[in-house]
């Protein structure tokens, strides 16, 4: 059948598991809707009761029982043949073979004229629905992918309730034919035709892939796949599931046979085949199908004192709000899980039979407790489907092995009909002899379900057929495998997404690292879990990657979670107030740095106050070694002139803790206020800080060269990103400090000796930024960059322009230089609007708006100094000369393409102006260390 994807599934559902889940529900429910018709009796007078009382009466309900009680005989008898023929035939055969007999039953039951052979007739029948009920929902399962598994196969209850439901209006239509034995054959006819269906359909369907897979059949399993998947050949997904059904086989499943189930294994395989024996018990032992469907129009007519022809109608109208009903469990079974509806639907059955036993105690006259009793029949027939009508048998063809599913499916649908022929034979004695009491049995049955299932059943919803044999297999308990069941599928047995999976079907980029390091951090289980140091290592990488993604926000948000979290976890507080050891101590000394230096930069980026109040912090600095275990009971220190990873990130937090003392003491004060001896203060703490880390070569980093550094290298060939990276930083933290100055008199002594420290941390802002572009990317560490390229160039105007309107000595002769500054600028701003659609980031209109007009507004202020300078002297000529042959290299505009925008003033402030400054953590265990 040239069919694909939806299409295919659709076909499958019509052809296949809508006919046989048809017949499951009209020949169970078929006979007993029989019984009180005029003919029946007369044929089979043996099973009569309607017109026998007494002991008579008592012995026929027991033959009636044996009658309608040998389909699900036959059906056990059917569902363990799978067992053994399932794995041999292959599901489409034996789907045929249960069909065949059905079809041969059927003909036997609507051409009796004996009761020997209406007997052998409901058991032919029952062998083949046995059949259809242990092999379908395998077949189906293993052709459904994960996220629709759960539907398809709830499905099959739908089609049972359909069943159902239109066998007791067939029966209510001939119920009126009052002579003949038309109204009885006919009905018995009806599923004749509908096991034409399957027999003539399932070998135009695919067979089970992971069948073919079993029995080496690769080629036709990939063409299967792509064929239920809608996707190409070469599709990686396809030779992913392939190789996934490939590896169960051979390492999960290796040798199984079904004794290995009583033997011990780490695959669990006695607890799994007790899941399914025990929730095929309880749909049996609770649901009573027997006394709601079956039973029903007696039920109406004996206990509820109706007449014949209303009791047929309202056992009717149950059946169709069960098929109603069962849309329910369509509904939610994907959307909750297989749990919450096992749950729901025992508790609403056994607080149902309850109320049953209760209001069917009273006497028949009784006409409220008997409409009552109505009431509680169609909502026990509302809550029936939602868990235990096509939910049951999904999950038991879930938790099997793939080599005994066809075994362990088959063995737990037998065990369905044999509790069901159990039922079937009491049934009709039991409400004879103890009348309402029956009803309590079932209520029970029902109150032990959620408490099963919430102990022992783990969820699969979501997960892959293969990936549910890990699940058990690591599973160190019980209780351990339902918790683990809970978390992705990605998860190792501690909760933790292991890397290598963490990175599949993702996108390798910079800042997606982050996120992916977030998860393998984070344990997916339930929100106290994650109040521990793993889930802070979570919140903190989660940080990163939206400060890189320029999701600000969120940055904001989580980051005050993660001061939150870690100072209920006392981490600011000194290790000697805990009895941890010397290894956790120190991870905790760790950690907390960690979420300072996310707080500082938050600050620093976003203009906020600080969570963290330094006076608040009692804890010491990470000690400089590196810690492979943490719950070592001594912390050994390196020896001698031994680099540490620990080293940077020491001077990291110095640094940050500058920049805090900075924020708190500066950015609200003037000279009046000690404002020069405080910046002095400051800007001597961070030269001592300078000196501790690797110094650069080359001119741009000489304190009297004023030129942009044409190279740049570093002394050490070990951690040369980390020491680029702290010194960016550093320069940073220059202008951070000198920036208040700025607003003193000119003729201030602090003013000139403060702009002239800003322009120089400004040169080699942009020469740091420009040289990182080859290799090394340090600017992927700063998502407001723009803001700190447009800064750094206004601080040169503004020392040119000051220096000019106040006479004052220029520290440093840029005129030769702004033509290249501007450009080195401009190109800098280009690549940071290319940077915007990168697919670690995506793009960023509003940003990318910024920096169009943070260039434009460079553009603008160059043409003005050129303006003011065009008489001055040549040498402004040659800077002019040089900045208009330099400024066409970038994508941005020339001036002559700036149309009417007006010459910008220095008092007019550009929006860019305004955004701080902003700077990254570093992590060197993503980013790439080959920068020249």
């Amino acid at each position: 059948m040239a069919l694909h994807g939806r299409a295919l599934s659709l076909a499958q559902l019509i052809l296949v598991v809508c006919p046989a889940f048809f017949l499951f529900g009209y020949n169970q429910a078929g006979v007993g809707g029989l019984v009180s018709v005029e003919s029946w009796t007369k044929t089979f007078s043996e099973i009569d009761t309607i017109h026998t009382v007494g002991a008579v009466k008592s012995h026929n309900l027991t033959v009636q029982g044996v009658v309608i009680s040998t389909f699900t005989l036959g059906a056990l008898i059917g569902a363990l043949s799978c067992s053994f023929i399932g794995d041999i035939l292959g599901r489409r055969r034996v789907i045929f073979a249960g069909s065949l007999a059905t079809l041969v039953g059927e003909v036997l039951c609507c051409s009796s004229f004996g009761l020997a052979q209406l007997i052998v007739g409901r058991l032919i029948i029952g062998v083949g629905i046995g059949m259809l009920s242990g092999t379908v929902p395998v077949w189906q399962s293993e052709c459904s992918s994960a996220q629709s598994r759960g539907k398809h196969i709830v499905l099959d209850g739908v089609f049972i309730s359909a069943g159902y439901a239109i066998t007791s209006w067939v029966n209510l239509g001939f119920y009126q034919i009052k002579s003949g034995s038309v109204a009885w054959r006919v009905p018995l006819a009806i599923p004749g035709l509908v096991s034409l269906i399957p027999m003539f359909s399932i070998f135009f369907l695919p067979e089970s892939p992971r069948w073919l897979v079993q029995k080496g059949r690769l080629e036709q399993a990939r063409a299967t796949l792509v064929s239920l998947s809608g996707a190409s050949a070469a599709s990686e997904d396809v030779s992913g599931d392939i190789a996934a059904i490939q590896l169960t086989l051979e390492n999960h499943s290796r040798g199984l046979s079904i004794m290995d189930i009583w033997r011990p294994n780490d695959e669990k395989l006695l607890y799994r085949f007790s899941l399914c024996i025990l929730l095929q018990f309880y749909q049996r032992m609770s649901e009573v199908r027997n006394l709601i469907s079956v039973y029903a129009p007696i039920i109406f007519e004996e206990n509820l004192q109706m007449s014949s022809i209303m009791s047929k109608i309202l056992a009717a109208a149950t059946l169709s709000w069960k098929f109603l009903s069962c849309f329910v469990a369509f509904y939610c079974i994907d959307r909750y899980g297989r749990r919450m509806v096992f749950i729901v639907s025992g508790t609403g059955m056994s607080l149902c039979m309850l109320a049953l036993a209760i209001t069917t105690s009273f006497p028949h006259a009784n006409k409220p407790a008997s409409v009552m009793s109505a009431l509680f029949i169609f909502l026990f027939n509302f809550f029936i489907p939602i868990g235990f009508l096509g939910a049951n048998f999904l999950y038991c063809t879930e938790v099997a092995p793939l080599r005994l599913r066809v075994a362990m499916a088959s063995i737990s649908t037998a065990n369905h009909w044999l509790w069901n022929f159990v039922v079937t034979m009491i049934t009709p004695v039991a409400i004879n002899s103890i009348g309402y009491q029956y009803y309590i049995v079932y209520a029970v049955m029902g109150a032990c379900i959620p408490i099963s299932v919430y102990f022992l059943y783990p969820e699969t919803m979501g997960w892959k057929l293969e990936d549910l044999d890990m699940l058990f297999k690591r599973g160190l308990s019980i209780r351990g495998t339902v918790r683990s069941s809970f978390r992705s599928p990605d998860c190792d047995a501690e909760g933790r997404i292991p890397i290598e999976k963490a990175w599949q079907n993702r996108s390798p980029t910079e800042c997606n690292s982050y996120y992916l390091n977030a998860l393998e951090c984070s344990r997916l289980t339930t929100a106290s879990e994650n109040e521990g140091l793993a889930g802070l290592q979570s919140l903190l990488l989660t940080c990163l990657y939206l400060q890189l993604t320029r999701k600000h926000e969120e940055w904001i948000q989580t980051a005050g979670q993660a001061v939150r979290l870690a100072q209920s976890l006392g981490l600011h507080r000194h290790s000697r107030r805990f009895r941890f050891c010397a290894g956790e101590m120190e991870l905790r000394k760790r950690m907390w740095w960690c979420v300072y230096a996310v707080d500082v930069a938050c600050s620093v980026v976003h203009g906020l106050p600080k969570l963290i109040q330094d006076d608040d912090v009692d804890t010491d600095l990470p000690i400089d070694t590196d810690l492979d275990d943490v719950t070592a009971s001594d912390i050994p220190l390196p020896l001698p002139g031994e680099t540490t990873s620990m080293a940077t990130f020491i001077l990291y937090v110095k640094l940050l803790r500058l920049f805090s003392s900075c924020l708190k003491s500066l950015y609200t004060t003037t000279k009046r206020r000690n404002g020069v001896a405080k910046i002095t203060a400051l800007d001597h703490e961070l030269s001592v800080w300078h000196h501790s880390v690797v110094r650069f070569q080359g001119s741009g980093m000489k304190e009297n060269d004023d030129a942009l550094p044409d190279t740049l290298h570093i002394n050490s060939s070990d951690q040369s990103f980390e020491t680029l990276f702290l010194h960016f930083l550093g320069n940073v933290a220059v202008v951070l400090i000198h920036q208040p100055a700025l607003t003193f008199d000119p003729k201030h002594p602090q003013f000139m000796k403060s702009l002239s420290r800003c322009v120089r941390a400004a040169l080699n802002i942009l020469g740091l930024l420009e040289s990182s572009h080859a290799g090394q990317r340090l600017h992927c560490l700063f998502p407001n960059k723009s803001s700190i390229v447009f800064q750094s160039t206004l601080l040169c105007f503004y020392h040119q322009w000051m220096c000019t309107l106040f006479s004052l000595t220029p520290s440093h002769n840029l005129n030769p230089l702004m033509g290249r500054i501007v450009d080195t600028a401009l190109k800098l701003l280009d690549k940071h609007k290319a940077e915007l659609v990168a697919p670690d980031t995506g793009p960023n209109t509003c940003i990318d708006i910024e920096t169009i007009s943070a260039a434009e507004d460079l553009v603008r202020l160059f043409s003005r100094c050129l303006d003011n300078a065009r008489n001055a002297s040549v040498s402004i000529e040659r800077t002019s000369s040089m900045a208009q042959n330099s400024l066409p290299t970038s994508s941005f505009p020339p001036q002559a393409d700036l149309g009417g925008h007006e010459p910008a003033n220095f008092e007019s402030e550009s929006p860019m102006a305004t955004i701080p400054l902003d700077f990254g953590i570093w992590d060197h265990d993503i980013l790439d260390f080959d920068w020249p």
